[in-house]
């Protein structure tokens, strides 16, 4: 009686691994051109400067994309912005000073 139930343990921590293995076999050429996420090892300020470029980005989707409250990204903004590193742009945008 208890191989079976060993069975039914093992079958889904075997799903949950080829689920958890499948987005980097999932990445191909596409995914190299375009910026990924920031690695979550580097401090916020830096972490935003490499999702951001000359083109606008919108705050809401850095936000998103840093995994980060607004009140946690408003004052690196404000910083990165004060030091000339960044512009804000109308529509609530934010780009890498000229």
């Amino acid at each position: 009686m208890g191989h079976p139930a060993g069975s039914a343990v093992s079958r889904p921590a075997a799903s949950a691994r080829s689920i958890g293995s499948a987005p980097p076999a999932a990445s191909g050429p596409e995914d190299e051109a375009q910026p990924g996420p920031a690695p979550a090892g580097l401090a916020l300020p830096e972490r935003l400067l490499r999702l951001i470029g000359p083109s606008p980005t919108e705050e809401d989707s850095l936000i998103r994309d840093l995994g980060v409250s607004p009140a946690q990204l408003a004052p690196v903004i404000l910083d990165l912005e004060l030091a000339g590193r960044i512009q804000r742009l109308p529509g609530g945008r934010i780009a890498l000073a000229a």
